[in-house]
């Protein structure tokens, strides 16, 4: 039986975090390996299709910070869960 000030075992919140940081990062990798296909498939400049993965990681950005402001008013553990 757990005592109840027993810590926590670190490995499993660690992979739980390390995971959420490699989806963001993968996810800006995608975006930018798919601006040769975009160029090709919309026939635009590569200038042009530039302006896609400016808006993804605009977006990304806007929900990192509201995600990090939520953790602030209601526990950072709590949203972490929510997803």
């Amino acid at each position: 039986m757990k005592k109840p000030n027993e810590a926590r075992a670190p490995l499993p919140i660690l992979t739980a975090l390390a995971a959420a940081t490699l989806t963001a990062s993968l996810g800006l990798s995608v975006a930018s390996v798919l601006l040769p296909t975009l160029t090709r498939s919309f026939d635009v400049t590569v200038s042009d299709a530039q302006w896609v993965v400016l808006a993804y990681l605009m977006a990304v950005t806007v929900a990192i910070v509201s995600a990090g402001r939520l953790g602030d008013l209601f526990g950072h553990r709590r949203v972490m869960v929510s997803g």
